[in-house]
């Protein structure tokens, strides 16, 4: 399992967590902290998260979301 945050300050910026499993992983959270969303936060953890399941042998990065999480999808 992986767990990774932005963080500035005292002040955590977004998170996620995800589950490492052979060649896939999955996503499990990826939140943004409200005051900062649209800054562009979530794309640049997913950025590193794919980044690093690479370097680890992943072949697919998976995430889950519900058809009305535009924001999700969007990413």
């Amino acid at each position: 399992s992986l767990a990774r945050g932005m963080v500035c300050g005292k002040q955590l910026l977004a998170y996620s967590f995800s589950h490492f499993l052979v060649d896939d992983l999955h996503l499990l959270t990826l939140a943004v902290h409200p005051k900062f969303r649209g800054e562009g936060l979530g794309a640049g953890l997913l950025n590193q998260l794919i980044s690093e399941s690479r370097s680890i042998g992943a072949i697919r990065v998976t995430l889950e979301v519900r058809r009305g999480n535009l924001s999700a999808i969007s990413l």
